[in-house]
């Protein structure tokens, strides 16, 4: 059985083709064998040989309504990524991360631009505990700093639904509540 549209439309030349925009897809029938393809893709979504055209009309309308289904939820989070964010010139943000060790960076918002996108500076730590190997308690301080991230300040976008920031592919800035945080002692890891 084809698999992809050029070999389906090769094997089946007097296939039928039906175009439903809405799901973004097109149904290609020759008897009781039907393939479904992405407009824009050549691989087969599914292909197969119905026992009935009640069970092929079936498979039809499951895969749309689920191909819709799907396109709404991606709007609606895509509505509530670029929503617009509630953090404050001022706000300070956290970041933790670190393969086999808890790393902490701590950011501060110096510029709002637009409604989803903020200016970030780095900001130093200070331990509040030091435990050695079981590690130490951390809280921003308000002195600039160069961290691993970025050393002066820097634009990023703000995902509205959550107020976080994505710093890099491993870490995501959440807003601080002043709270002392773990962190791995620079002896045990770092």
């Amino acid at each position: 059985m084809a698999h992809n549209k050029e070999s389906f439309k090769y094997q089946y030349a007097d296939a039928t083709i039906e175009t439903i925009t809405e799901a973004k897809i097109e149904i290609y029938k020759h008897g009781l064998i039907c393939g479904a393809f992405p407009i824009k893709g050549k691989n087969a979504i599914w292909c197969y040989k119905f026992r009935d055209l009640e069970q092929m009309q079936s498979e039809i309308n499951n895969l749309v309504e689920s191909r819709i289904s799907q396109k709404n939820r991606v709007e609606e989070q895509r509505a509530k990524r670029f929503a617009p964010h509630s953090l404050k010139v001022g706000d300070v943000l956290y970041c933790s991360w670190g393969y086999d060790q808890t790393n902490i960076d701590f950011f501060k918002v110096s510029k709002l631009m637009g409604k989803n996108k903020v200016a970030l500076i780095p900001i130093s730590s200070a331990y509040t505990e030091q435990n050695g190997s079981y590690g130490n308690k951390v809280i921003a301080t308000d002195e600039s700093h160069r961290n691993s991230f970025i050393s002066e300040e820097k634009n990023y976008m703000v995902d509205g639904a959550s107020n976080t920031i994505t710093i890099s592919s491993f870490a995501n800035a959440h807003l601080y509540d002043g709270r002392p945080l773990y962190e791995t002692d620079p002896m045990y890891g770092h």
